[in-house]
């Protein structure tokens, strides 16, 4: 670690181990003749930068301070944190541990190793204090992460998103027990928006809630980095998961295909039209051909003699009737896949200048083949957590649901009114799923839609239980078909 920049102040490691061993701020600051010149010109921010890593470097002991001195000690942390190149950022260290047992928690400061501040046994009280070093080590260690794996930079957005949290902690009179977990997934689907900013590649970065066999805790994730683990501690709460499991990965796909390159994609789609590997390589050198519209589609018919391929007729009548015939697939279509009586009917119906137009068209609609392939981990997820409370009592009872009635209507008003809506590219999930309403109706006229895609919780809970109960559906074939 060859220097640190503070407010654009560029400190070296011997000025460190100055500041390190100095005793007083003014001991800190000495400079020689020719610095203090320069600092006079420059309105004293060398003196400044100087003191902000004193007062982290020499903090004081704090374990009976009150919330103010920490708050001002994770002030200095956070631009000590933020001052260090990138590549050696991941030698500030900040943890943070909790004690629910004791309603204590106690944190570390650590600069390469060296243990800088700590204090524990500290009271919980309203917990923003605690939220807020939590905030500061969540993003610090997310944007260690972030630099280490895909070498991305981004102090800037970071900040932002310490302020967004401490705007989130500040609507809440009292972080503890459910309002910290409902704070903690607002949190997470805030960064999990901002990915883009914070340098994440669309692919290898993908967020992920993962929720434990009996639904009694749930682990937060971005790519291969754990950000934390909380307790499902409720019906609300088991709302806010699902719902955040679904949203965060809507998200991410939507990512994915904002950075989608069509021209692959056209190439990639071309594997599911034609199965032989010969036949796939002329096919690709056609896709942009003219000829090959819908003007002068003629018509298809099975190949004689293989039931697997169908073929296409093309006949240009401006050119003398001209007539080119193209082998596509006749297998089963089973996830929207370009090929069989689908592929037929787009040949037929569509409106295309080019096959690679006609491949085109269906990305980012509930045509794309990607996108139940790229939401499958979200919709398992559902699909597990339904069977954990059809099949566990013990898990529905702690949560609120005193039979399997009960939980069909809640996961049937989740899915109408909360995760079907979530839009998807050009699309939203009940599309993708091919999400059905049912005779329990949709709760959307009972219950108001949360703005700007923040899903609450206390918003979204189960219908009510109609007059006649209809026949039951399989809830688990709506999320495992």
């Amino acid at each position: 670690m060859s220097e640190v920049r503070i407010n654009n102040v560029a400190l070296s490691q011997n000025r460190l181990e100055q500041i390190e061993g100095a005793q007083t701020l003014n001991e800190a600051q000495r400079m020689g003749l020719f610095d203090r010149v320069v600092d006079w010109f420059r309105g004293g921010v060398k003196s400044e930068a100087i003191k902000q890593a004193f007062d982290l470097l020499r903090a004081p002991a704090c374990g009976s301070a009150p919330a103010s001195q920490h708050q001002g000690l994770l002030q200095h942390f956070n631009v000590l944190h933020n001052a260090l190149r990138a590549e050696h950022a991941d030698k500030c260290q900040l943890t943070v541990q909790r004690d629910e047992d004791t309603q204590t928690w106690s944190y570390r400061m650590e600069l390469d190793g060296k243990s800088l501040v700590s204090a524990t046994g500290l009271p919980m009280q309203s917990g923003h204090t605690l939220a807020a070093f939590e905030d500061q080590a969540l993003l610090a260690n997310l944007g260690n992460y972030l630099q280490d794996k895909f070498g991305a930079d981004s102090p800037d957005q970071r900040q932002v998103l310490q302020e967004k949290f401490a705007a989130i902690n500040a609507g809440h009179a009292d972080l503890a027990g459910d309002c910290a977990t409902h704070a903690t997934l607002e949190k997470f689907r805030l960064v999990c928006a901002n990915l883009q900013p914070l340098g994440a590649p669309a692919k290898g970065c993908f967020p992920a809630v993962q929720l434990s066999h009996d639904l009694g805790t749930a682990e937060l994730s971005i790519g291969n980095h754990v950000l934390g683990e909380y307790m499902i501690s409720s019906q609300s709460v088991l709302t806010d998961t699902l719902t955040t499991m679904a949203q965060v990965c809507a998200g991410a796909v939507d990512y994915m295909l904002q950075a989608r390159d069509i021209d692959q994609a056209v190439l990639a789609t071309v594997q599911d039209m034609v199965d032989d590997r010969d036949e796939r390589s002329v096919m690709e050198g056609r896709i942009h051909d003219p000829f090959f519209c819908r003007a002068n589609f003629v018509g298809a018919r099975v190949l004689e003699g293989d039931e697997s391929k169908f073929v296409a007729t093309f006949r240009d009548a401006s050119a003398g009737g001209q007539e080119q015939t193209l082998v596509f697939s006749n297998r089963l279509v089973t996830n929207a896949e370009l090929r069989g009586a689908n592929l037929q009917e787009k040949l037929a119906t569509g409106a295309y200048a080019t096959l690679a137009e006609l491949i085109s068209q269906r990305f980012g609609t509930a045509e794309d083949s990607e996108l139940p392939y790229l939401t499958t981990t979200a919709r398992f997820g559902l699909a597990g957590a339904l069977s954990c409370l059809e099949d566990d009592a013990d898990a529905g009872e702690r949560l609120g649901f005193p039979d399997a009635a009960c939980v069909h209507r809640y996961f049937q008003g989740l899915k109408d009114n909360v995760l079907g809506p979530m839009t998807l590219g050009r699309t939203d999930l009940a599309q993708v799923w091919r999400l059905e309403s049912t005779a329990y109706g949709s709760m959307s006229q009972q219950q108001p839609a949360a703005d700007d895609g923040d899903l609450r919780p206390e918003e979204v809970g189960p219908p009510a239980a109609p007059p006649s109960q209809p026949h039951e559906m399989t809830m688990l074939a709506t999320f495992k078909a």
